[in-house]
């Protein structure tokens, strides 16, 4: 399998787009609720199983990083404040601080090309 250098961006609003680093096009897109599994190698490589939206199959990308703990982290937050965000009794048990963050999640992206770490806010 040939490789060569692409960017990952996790996005509230767009979900996981995978980009050529170079031309900046887009190599795929899917939405948080399209991730139905995924596993990594303690070393450099993660693994997402996505649902095609049209044929229902699952799709298999894998990903190489430099810096593996770094993305694991990034893609753990999302999903802890994605999970936040969406559940009514946490955000009301927040008050206005809750309403502050939810609000300030939906600007947040993070974006990962290989060998190195962007956090947007």
């Amino acid at each position: 399998m040939e490789s060569h250098l692409m960017g990952l961006t996790i996005d509230f609003g767009m979900g996981f787009v995978c980009f050529d680093a170079a031309s900046k096009a887009v190599l795929w897109r899917y939405k948080f609720s399209q991730l139905k599994g995924s596993s990594d190698d303690g070393k450099s490589k993660i693994k997402f199983l996505f649902q095609n939206q049209d044929t229902k199959l699952i799709e298999a990308k894998e990903l190489e990083f430099s810096n593996l703990f770094a993305v694991l982290h990034c893609i753990h937050s999302f999903f802890a404040a994605k999970v936040a965000c969406l559940d009514p009794l946490f955000v009301g048990s927040q008050g206005a601080a809750a309403a502050a963050v939810a609000s300030a999640a939906a600007a947040v992206s993070c974006t990962a090309p290989m060998g190195k770490m962007k956090f947007s806010i």
